[in-house]
């Protein structure tokens, strides 16, 4: 499991969960998980893994 955002414990699949639910929007993911919430070290790549599970939907 490939954890993206280590403050909250959001993995990639959680993120993939996310957008199969419905969300369309790195917004939408981020408020729904949480991530890119905490430190922020994670924003940058939340944005493109986000972006790119997006893309591929």
């Amino acid at each position: 499991m490939e954890i993206i955002c280590s403050c909250f414990g959001i993995s990639k699949e959680d993120i993939q969960e996310a957008i199969a639910g419905g969300l369309t929007t790195v917004d939408d993911v981020a408020e729904e998980t949480g991530a890119s919430h905490g430190c922020g070290r994670c924003s940058q790549e939340f944005v493109k893994v986000t972006k790119e599970l997006l893309s591929n939907k």
